[in-house]
């Protein structure tokens, strides 16, 4: 009768073993179905604006949007062109368009990026911005200034001198 318990008590032991190992097992397949990009969270939005020279644009406003989700948040680029923006987990989803408006000195340049399944996959796109225009130097636009305030003050004693 003592085997027979001692029988009994093992052949419960390794049901119980089996019934938990199922439950985990199914608990991982449950899991392993799960969003891999999930476990990353935000999505990093990254990128440099230069102007048509190569040259980094500091204190350019960028406005990042996910298209399809109505979703926007902006930066401010550095003194080194760079910019970073975070788009939550629940705000973008493979297949969505990242949309970067970059907006300096009066003028809007803008880029458009899908979020492939590789960007999904390590949360991270890079979207860089080059200007198309000429961002005027200091010395050229200080020489406009001064010719332009040298017709003014002109065409200003001419018009008094005519009225004398």
């Amino acid at each position: 009768m003592a085997s027979s318990n001692l029988l009994r008590g093992r052949m419960k032991t390794a049901f119980s073993i089996l019934l938990m190992t199922s439950a985990l097992l199914f608990a991982g397949m449950l899991l392993s179905t799960h969003d891999a990009r999930a476990g990353i969270g935000d999505l990093s939005v990254l990128g440099t604006v230069t102007d048509s020279a190569g040259t980094p644009i500091s204190g350019a406003s960028v406005l990042i949007e996910i298209v399809e989700r109505s979703y926007s948040t902006s930066a401010t680029t550095g003194s080194d062109g760079k910019y970073q923006g975070e788009v939550p987990p629940d705000k973008w989803d493979e297949g969505n368009t990242v949309r970067v408006s970059v907006t300096y000195g009066g003028d809007t340049e803008v880029r458009n990026q899908p979020i492939t399944s590789e960007i999904a996959g390590i949360g991270i796109v890079y979207i860089d911005v080059k200007f198309t225009f000429e961002i005027p130097e200091f010395g050229s636009l200080f020489g406009l200034i001064i010719a332009g305030t040298a017709v003014a003050v002109l065409a200003a004693m001419l018009v008094t001198r005519r009225r004398r």
